[in-house]
C-alpha cells in the first residue's frame, strides 16, 4: 500500500493536481489486497536443492568487456561500464523455462542520454527469437530515465510500453521483477505490478524453449533518447551501472535441450511447450502448479491486482504500442 500510494504523491508532483492525488488516495485506500512480489522473495524455497537466491559466482558469468566490469562488496554488486571502447555485460550460466527471475538495479547518474541499461530474459535456442526485457533509456540531466518494456515472441517484437518511474531510479537500488510462467507475464518494479502479458487464443506467447538472462550497459545513441536525437555525449563517461540480489526460482533447462546449463529431473516430451522439436524439459516446467509464481494470483489477476496495474498505467506510462494507431492500424490482438 506505502509504495502505491507513493505513485499518488509523484503524480501530484507532476502536475500539481490536488484533487487527483486525493481521487487516488481515496480509491487506494479501499484496496487491500495487492499482489507483493516481496512476500514471494521470501518464501521462495528452493528448485532443484539449488537457493532462489545466488552469487554472481553461482548464477552467472561476464560475457562481455571483462575489463568494464568491477565487483564491490565481496562479489556482491556488479558494476557494468560504458565508455567510448566498449560497452559490457553479464549473462546467467543456465537457460530456464517459466520462473520467477529477479534483480536490484541502481541506474546510470548524471547525463545519461544515449545510454541503455538493461535486465532481460532471452532465446537459448535455435528457434525463433524470444524475448522478456527490462530497457532503462538514459536521458539528459534533470529529465528522467524512461522505463521501457518489451515482449518477443516467435521472432516477433514490437511490444514496446514506456513509463516514467515514480522514484529516483539513480539515487538508490531498487527491485525489477519478472514473473513468466504457462499462462502469463507479470513485469514488477520493486511489488508494483507494471505490465501483464497474458497467453490467449490467436496471440503469440513466448514458450517456444527456454531463455537465459542478460544485463547489459550499452550505446543506443541511435534509438534510446528522444528517438535517436540526442546522443551519447562521450564528456561524461565513463557511465556506471550497478546490479545486486540475484534471485531464480525457475526451471532450469537441460543440457541435453540444447539450452544453456541445465540439470535436474527432466522427462521426453513432444508438448507444445516446445512446438520446434521433441525436448528434453524439466519436469517442474510441465507440471509446475505446485510453484508459486504458477499459483492462482499469478495465473489469473484478481480485481485488486487489476486496479495496482491500471493506477500505473494512467499514471506513469508515456507510450504503448497498443495505442500507437501509425505503427499498427489494427489493434494488436493482446491490446483487446
Amino acid at each position: 500500500m506505502r509504495i502505491i500510494a507513493s505513485l499518488a504523491v509523484c503524480k501530484l508532483h507532476r502536475d500539481q493536481s490536488k484533487f487527483h492525488l486525493l481521487a487516488i488516495a481515496l480509491l487506494l485506500l479501499t484496496t487491500t489486497n495487492l499482489v507483493s512480489i516481496n512476500f514471494s522473495v521470501a518464501a521462495a524455497g528452493s528448485i532443484f536443492g539449488s537457493s532462489a537466491r545466488l552469487s554472481f559466482w553461482e548464477g552467472f558469468f561476464v560475457e562481455w568487456a571483462s575489463d568494464h566490469v568491477s565487483f564491490l562488496d565481496g562479489g556482491a554488486t556488479v558494476q557494468l561500464k560504458l565508455d567510448s571502447s566498449s560497452g559490457s555485460g553479464f549473462a546467467s550460466n543456465k537457460s530456464y523455462m517459466y520462473g520467477f527471475l529477479s534483480m536490484d538495479l541502481k541506474l546510470v547518474p548524471g547525463d545519461s542520454a544515449g545510454t541503455v541499461t538493461s535486465f532481460y530474459l532471452a532465446s537459448s535456442h535455435s528457434g525463433p527469437h524470444e524475448e522478456l526485457d527490462f530497457e532503462f533509456l538514459g536521458n539528459t540531466l534533470g529529465k528522467p530515465i524512461v522505463l521501457q518494456t518489451n515482449v518477443f515472441a516467435n521472432g516477433t517484437g514490437g511490444r514496446e510500453q514506456r513509463l516514467q518511474l515514480w522514484f529516483d531510479p539513480v539515487a538508490d537500488f531498487h527491485t525489477y521483477s519478472i514473473i513468466w510462467n504457462s499462462e502469463q507475464i507479470l513485469f514488477y518494479v520493486d511489488s508494483t505490478l507494471i505490465r501483464v502479458y497474458p497467453k490467449k487464443v490467436g496471440i503469440l506467447y513466448p514458450n517456444i524453449g527456454p531463455m537465459a538472462v542478460y544485463c547489459t550497459l550499452y550505446d543506443g545513441s541511435d534509438w534510446a533518447t528522444n528517438g535517436g536525437k540526442t546522443e551519447v555525449d562521450w564528456s561524461n563517461a565513463p557511465f556506471v551501472a550497478s546490479y545486486k540480489n540475484f534471485y531464480i526460482d525457475a526451471c532450469e533447462w537441460s543440457s541435453s535441450s540444447g539450452g544453456g546449463g541445465g540439470g535436474g529431473s527432466t522427462i521426453k516430451t513432444s508438448s507444445n511447450l516446445n512446438p520446434l522439436k521433441e525436448s528434453s524439459i524439466p519436469f517442474c516446467g510441465l507440471n509446475q502448479k505446485h510453484l508459486w509464481w504458477d499459483g492462482p494470483n499469478y495465473r489469473k489477476l484478481d480485481a485488486a491486482a487489476l486496479f495496482q496495474l491500471d493506477t500505473v498505467r494512467s499514471s506513469f506510462m508515456i507510450y504503448d504500442y497498443c495505442s500507437d494507431v501509425k505503427r499498427y492500424p489494427n489493434t494488436p490482438a493482446e491490446c483487446m
